[in-house]
């Protein structure tokens, strides 16, 4: 699962259900995970949280299209069956890189915890992707690195590449 936060707001990026190195997404107005306070009245707001959290089922429940939503202290998922999947979720973590050479062209990087990261992930700008965003969309015709950018293994000397890579490299 992946959740972005952006000008103070937070989406559902990807909630993955099979396991793949390499995912493409983009954000859509429809994967906000709605602050509890606009879906819940004051009332139940104001609740402590063991009370607030039986009220999570009925909002999955009544919003059928409801992906997510944020409480104070949790983050929802909306199920098929439109049950609240809820885990503690804290606001005010920092997860972003502590090192801003893990991507390129003014990327974004995020990473799964503050301390000690096992996966760091590049929020490409506009017209930019790759692993890094090294690659430009946008450009006229392809570049040799568009061609072999996923196909060349990362810290391998050329000798050591795949053949169908290595002699392509050589033609050029």
């Amino acid at each position: 699962m992946v959740v972005i936060q952006s000008s103070g707001k937070y989406y559902l990026a990807v909630l993955q259900q099979s396991l793949h190195i390499n995912i493409t997404t983009s954000i859509r107005p429809s994967q906000e995970c709605i602050p509890a306070e606009q879906l819940l009245n004051s009332t139940v707001m104001k609740m402590v949280q063991y009370r607030r959290i039986i009220f999570f089922h009925i909002l999955c429940h009544t919003h059928t299209d409801l992906m997510c939503f944020i409480d104070p202290a949790y983050l929802c998922l909306c199920t098929n069956d439109h049950h609240a999947n809820c885990m503690e979720f804290k606001r005010d973590r920092n997860f972003q890189c502590s090192l801003t050479k893990h991507c390129a062209n003014g990327a974004q990087c995020v990473q799964d915890h503050p301390i000690c990261p096992s996966t760091r992930i590049c929020i490409c700008p506009a017209c930019f992707f790759g692993d890094e965003c090294q690659f430009y969309a946008k450009a006229l015709g392809s570049t040799l690195d568009e061609i072999l950018g996923y196909e060349l293994k990362r810290n391998t000397i050329l000798s050591k590449q795949p053949i169908t890579d290595s002699s392509t490299v050589f033609y050029q």
